[in-house]
């Protein structure tokens, strides 16, 4: 008898962050991280949504709502992982965070980013590669756009390594984008930049053996707004 695939299954509400209002059309989407395979479906008017994905998987969830004036909401983002369990139920609620401007994206943690491309460095070094650049100035113009903003960069490393040499890299990395965005024209006051080293890992790769792919999600930059 051949057994069905196995398969795993999201439920919850999604609700307007301030509000607690439920939110109707909320377009929700996972995505393997590997085959880009996805699924999606959206939310009825109680702000309930269902949904199922293969089991074993790295997966990207993403909750968005897509609003013609304000306010809009920035894109729900999170990285997940689906184990082997068969027909395993997750209960997933989500609130969305009204912002005052499209394209921006938050987090499981209440962040609100702007997002970008990975930002890369010369290896064991805080020179950035210029190919990044084009993603610095995205952030660049938007902060123009809104002076108001405060920037918070923080920059993360894998747990390769040292937790030293981690923390004191990140920490340059993280100096190194700020003093682009200074001389971008960014005002040095509306800019805070920190290392993290590997203390705030997206997936946790202590307790099993992380390959390429969940190590590069870890070593990253974030450009949070406040």
């Amino acid at each position: 008898m051949k057994l069905s695939p196995c398969m795993q299954h999201y439920k919850g509400v999604i609700i307007n962050n301030k509000t607690n209002l439920p939110l109707e059309n909320v377009l929700v989407l996972l995505q393997d991280s590997k085959s880009k395979y996805k699924v999606s479906t959206k939310t009825n008017d109680k702000g309930i949504y269902e949904i199922s994905f293969p089991c074993d998987k790295l997966l990207i969830f993403k909750a968005s709502l897509e609003e013609s004036t304000e306010p809009y909401y920035a894109e729900y983002n999170e990285f997940i992982e689906t184990d082997k369990e068969y027909n395993k139920n997750h209960n997933k609620n989500i609130s969305l965070m009204p912002v005052n401007s499209r394209g921006l994206i938050s987090d499981k943690n209440g962040n609100i980013l702007i997002p970008t491309n990975p930002i890369y460095f010369k290896y064991n070094s805080d020179e950035i590669e210029s190919n990044s650049f084009i993603e610095l100035d995205k952030v660049g113009k938007m902060l123009l756009e809104h002076p108001e903003w405060i920037l918070y960069i923080e920059a993360h490393s894998d747990i390769r390594g040292s937790d030293s040499y981690n923390l004191s890299l990140s920490n340059k990395r993280a100096n190194k984008t700020k003093e682009y965005l200074v001389k971008f024209g960014i005002n040095l006051n509306s800019i805070k930049s920190k290392g993290f080293g590997e203390s705030k890992p997206l997936i946790n790769c202590e307790n099993k053996e992380c390959g390429e792919e969940e190590h590069a999600i870890n070593r990253r930059s974030e450009f949070i707004i406040k």
